[in-house]
């Protein structure tokens, strides 16, 4: 849709503080199309890749995401890294 990943999160970021579902958001859709699809990836901001805790499964991916966009520290920044696929 031509969004880039920062636009979709903090899209969804203010849709969720504005009482819409995690599941009807398109971030939501968004990786749960790569994990289907068994596409490994990393979303981060820094250099430092190998300091970041890593999902092992689609269940921990959602939920770190969830989480991090939920933070109520007023950035909007989701730091995930999917290393397996187990659907």
């Amino acid at each position: 849709m031509g969004k880039e990943i920062d636009t979709i999160i903090t899209d969804a970021q203010s849709q969720m503080h504005n009482g819409m579902r995690f599941e009807d958001t398109q971030i939501y859709k968004v990786i749960n199309c790569l994990v289907d699809n068994k596409i490994c990836f990393a979303m981060w901001y820094d250099d430092y890749i190998e300091e970041l805790n890593v999902c092992n499964t689609k269940d921990e991916v959602l939920k770190a995401c969830y989480e991090q966009i939920m933070d109520e520290n007023g950035m909007c920044e989701v730091y995930i890294v999917l290393n397996k696929v187990q659907v």
